[in-house]
């Protein structure tokens, strides 16, 4: 099932429109979404996987439910969960944001992306994603709809116990789609694997009280 290795689980959110009901609620569609605006499609709105603990998983979700479109207002939201506080606390630190960014940067090259909606999420120009940083702010937020979380990462931590990357479009291309959500697993489990033992004397309880 290819595991994750510093992750613990992740939960997929994809805002669009489909044709047909998405696969993962058929009963009721997607969850109504106020941000999304497109005029496409019979079903709007944004579906949201269940955790999910290892890659086959998270891409079966993906597969099955993509949507057939999307424009500006349309995002596509992974939370992460990791194992430890510790971990938790090596990834508000500012290097990972500079890793990231740098990471994702170099992955939108090397596939030649042409999507416009990436390269504005990328540069802020998204209100819903704005390229600052501030996870100890976000870490203290305990309620869901505030403007501190329209960043490229929000920091969850009360909430959920996860970051959430938002810097991702929906793709037109699913195969795209699938090699950016694993490019941002990668890129946190590589940091994780690589951050500096000075993290070790602290967690994310010291980050966010």
């Amino acid at each position: 099932m290819n595991k994750f290795t510093n992750i613990d689980r992740v939960g997929i959110e994809i805002e669009g429109a489909w044709d047909i009901k998405p696969v993962h609620n058929k009963e009721r569609g997607p969850v109504y979404d106020g941000s999304v605006s497109i005029h496409e499609g019979n079903f709007k709105g944004e579906v949201r996987s269940v955790p999910i603990g290892d890659h086959a998983t998270a891409e079966k979700f993906m597969d099955q439910n993509w949507p057939d479109y999307g424009n500006k207002t349309c995002g596509f939201h992974i939370h992460i969960s990791v194992k430890s506080d510790h971990a938790y606390a090596c990834l508000m630190d500012r290097r990972f944001y500079d890793y990231f960014l740098a990471q994702i940067d170099a992955w939108g090259k090397r596939w030649n992306i042409q999507n416009r909606e990436f390269w504005n999420r990328m540069n802020g120009d998204n209100r819903f994603c704005l390229k600052e940083w501030g996870p100890e702010s976000q870490s203290r937020t305990t309620a869901k709809y505030q403007a501190n979380r329209y960043k490229h990462w929000n920091f969850c931590y009360l909430l959920h116990k996860t970051l959430e990357c938002r810097v991702l479009p929906v793709f037109k291309s699913k195969k795209i789609a699938l090699a950016a959500m694993n490019e941002v697993f990668s890129i946190v489990e590589d940091w994780l694997d690589k951050s500096p033992e000075e993290f070790s004397t602290g967690g994310a309880e010291d980050v966010v009280e």
